[in-house]
């Protein structure tokens, strides 16, 4: 997981909002975008990172998580999820 920095900014912006929380309908709305479209952003960042799909231990949102927070632990003190969740998409 430590090849975030090899994702594109797109991609970067994808997992900010699954941490954020975000089902990936609620996510494609956020960020514009058809939902095959967030799927196929998301299938490209795991298979950057060598995540394998179809791993059990984590769900896809949790995956989005781990990585975003590890890589960007300063946002997390100061994001107000719950704002963010409540605004309009």
């Amino acid at each position: 997981m430590n090849n975030y920095e090899s994702l594109t900014p797109r991609q970067k912006e994808v997992l900010r909002w699954r941490a954020y929380g975000f089902s990936k309908d609620k996510t494609a709305r956020k960020m514009k975008i058809a939902y095959s479209t967030l799927d196929m952003h998301l299938w490209r960042i795991y298979e950057r990172l060598g995540i394998e799909r179809t791993a059990t231990e984590y769900t896809p949102a949790g995956l989005a998580t781990i990585i975003y927070w590890q890589n960007n632990p300063e946002e997390l003190k100061s994001v107000d999820v719950e704002k963010l969740w409540n605004k309009n998409c």
